[in-house]
């Protein structure tokens, strides 16, 4: 049986492999910790959403699955945060708080350079969308060509996306992982 993993899984197992004790046991808290930032911009996305369309804050926190409790309580402070500051560009709003995230986490990168990794994942998950929905890679595809150069990043990313046989959760925080840590 043969596993088909992304570039930026198989580059945090070379470093965990190669790296020496301590150095391993590094690499993964900070992967968990990349995975932190991607789930508090999807939950900031998630409630900005839900208060725009008027939902309250108590109906949409209690909207979720059930999940743990270090989670769900990340996942409140979001809401809440969204609920309390009501930002007016929640695109921006997402990207102050991803940025943030991120550099509290020892990474160097700008919010709109942070915001563009958490955009390729928003872009990811539509097409996961379409392949669920039946839509043939081809008409997927078909829709980018005259839409100039900017679009063959999108086509080879929905190209990866249907070619992946990782459930949607997985291929987000790898892609993430992958564009933070390059």
């Amino acid at each position: 049986m043969s596993h088909s993993r992304s570039p930026a899984t198989l580059c945090l197992i070379a470093l965990a492999l190669a790296a020496p004790g301590a150095a391993a046991a590094k690499i993964l808290p900070e992967a968990e910790r990349l995975a932190e930032c991607l789930s508090l911009a999807d939950w900031t996305l998630a409630a900005g959403e839900a208060r725009r369309a008027d939902v309250s804050k108590e109906e949409h926190a209690n909207a979720a699955p059930a999940e743990a409790t270090p989670q769900r309580a990340a996942r409140l402070a979001a809401i809440e945060a969204v609920y309390r500051d009501r930002p007016g560009d929640l695109s921006d709003y997402i990207a102050a708080k991803l940025g943030a995230c991120l550099r509290q986490g020892g990474h160097d990168l700008s919010d709109l350079a942070a915001k563009g990794c958490y955009d390729q994942t928003l872009w990811a998950g539509m097409f996961f969308a379409s392949k669920r929905r039946g839509v043939a890679l081809e008409r997927l595809i078909e829709g980018y060509r005259g839409a100039g150069d900017g679009a063959a990043p999108l086509a080879g990313l929905a190209a990866a996306v249907y070619r992946s046989p990782q459930p949607e959760a997985d291929f987000r925080r790898e892609l993430f992982l992958g564009c933070v840590i390059r």
